[in-house]
C-alpha cells in the first residue's frame, strides 16, 4: 500500500518598494532678501490596480482514482469499520478491504445524482507472488444523492486462504466506472497464519440469508414461540480431501440451553455433521443454527452453549451466548 504525495514548494519573494522623498535645500547669497523654498511638486496619483482574474472553475476529474485502502476485520458502512491488527489473519478469517475513491461519473436522474461502480475483479496472490485465485464481476455498486457525488467508498471481503502456504499475500482489487468504462486498481498486503478453530462474529438474528447477510434481532430479545437464529464464523477450520475434492467438515457435537433459573432445559448431542465444498475465494466458512422457543418457557434470560468440532482434526471449541424471552 503506497500513496504518492505531491510536495509543492512555493517560494514567495516579497519585494519591498521604498519611496525616497528628496527635499530641496535652498542656500543663501550675500545681502539678497531671503527666499522661500519652492513647494515640492504634487506627486502623480498611482494607477489603479488591475482587476483580479475571475476564479478558475474546478476541473472535474477525468480518471477513476482509488485514494485510500484500509484492511479491516469488519465493515458496517462508510467510515464505520474495525481495523485488523497488524494486517494478520488466521486461515478462514474474514479479510475486508475498504476503499475510498473519486472520479466516478456522476449522472443526474430526475432529482437525484447517481454513480455506478462495478467491482470488476478480485485477484489473490500468494507468498511467491503468483496469482492463486481470482473472481471477476464480483459485485455491482450504486449510490444516489440529492447533491453531486465527488467521492465515495466501497469494500470487498473474502476469506484468508484455508489452502496453500502461510505467509504474506496480497489482493488486487479492480473497480470500473460503468458509464465511462474507466478503471482503477489497488493492492493490499496482508499476512496469513495458522490458528486454532474458533467461533467468531456470532450474531443473534431473526433471519439469515447467507454469509454476513442477516437481520439482527434487536437486543437479542424474543417472544414465546419465536425462532432464535444463530450465525457464526469458523476461522481456523481445516480442509480435507474426499475423492480429490477439497471439503470442510463441521460438527456441532453439543447444544445446551439453560433457563433463567440456571436449570438445564435442552441438552442435545450430535446436532449435525456436514461436509461443505471449498475453493479459494469461495467464501468465509460460516454456520447457522436455530432454536425454537417453547410456548411454555418462562420469561427471562437464557444461556446457550454450543460446541463445534473440526471433523478432520478433531479440534473443538465451545462458545456461550445469551438471549431473553419477553
Amino acid at each position: 500500500m503506497k500513496n504518492l504525495m505531491k510536495n509543492l514548494l512555493i517560494l514567495i519573494t516579497g519585494v519591498l518598494l521604498v519611496a525616497l522623498l528628496m527635499g530641496a535645500l535652498v542656500g543663501c547669497q550675500q545681502q539678497p532678501a531671503p527666499t522661500l523654498p519652492e513647494p515640492a511638486p504634487t506627486p502623480a496619483p498611482s494607477p489603479a490596480p488591475a482587476p483580479s482574474p475571475p476564479p478558475t472553475p474546478p476541473v472535474e476529474p477525468t480518471d477513476l482514482i482509488i485514494e485510500k485502502i484500509i484492511l479491516c476485520s469488519d465493515v458496517r458502512s462508510a467510515d464505520d469499520y474495525d481495523l485488523q491488527l497488524d494486517s494478520t489473519y488466521v486461515r478462514g478469517q474474514a479479510v475486508y478491504i475498504y476503499c475510498d475513491f473519486y472520479g466516478a461519473t456522476c449522472s443526474k436522474k430526475n432529482s437525484q445524482y447517481e454513480i455506478h461502480i462495478e467491482l470488476a475483479k478480485l485477484a489473490l496472490f500468494g507468498p511467491e507472488g503468483h496469482e492463486v485465485a481470482s473472481k471477476v464481476d464480483v459485485s455491482d455498486f450504486r449510490e444516489t444523492s440529492p447533491t453531486i457525488l465527488r467521492s465515495s467508498s466501497l469494500w470487498v471481503y473474502f476469506e484468508a486462504p484455508l489452502l496453500g502456504p502461510i505467509g504474506d499475500y496480497f489482493a488486487e482489487v479492480t473497480i470500473r466506472d460503468v458509464p465511462s468504462g474507466n478503471t482503477a486498481m489497488t493492492r493490499a498486503s496482508f499476512t496469513v497464519k495458522d490458528g486454532p478453530l474458533n467461533i467468531e462474529h456470532l450474531r443473534l438474528c431473526s433471519a439469515i440469508r447467507g454469509v454476513r447477510d442477516y437481520t439482527i434481532q434487536p437486543d437479542s430479545a424474543y417472544q414465546l414461540g419465536d425462532r432464535v437464529w444463530v450465525y457464526f464464523e469458523l476461522p481456523g477450520i481445516s480442509v480435507g480431501g474426499v475423492e480429490g475434492e477439497h471439503e470442510i467438515w463441521v460438527k456441532v457435537s453439543r447444544l445446551k440451553v439453560y433457563d433463567p433459573q440456571g436449570r438445564l432445559l435442552v441438552n442435545v448431542a450430535d446436532v449435525l455433521s456436514e461436509h461443505f465444498p471449498y475453493e479459494l475465494l469461495g467464501g468465509i466458512p460460516y454456520l447457522y443454527l436455530w432454536l425454537d422457543i417453547g410456548e411454555d418457557w418462562i420469561i427471562g434470560q437464557y444461556r446457550v452453549e454450543v460446541t463445534v468440532e473440526d471433523g478432520w482434526t478433531g479440534g473443538a471449541v465451545t462458545e456461550s451466548f445469551n438471549f431473553s424471552v419477553k
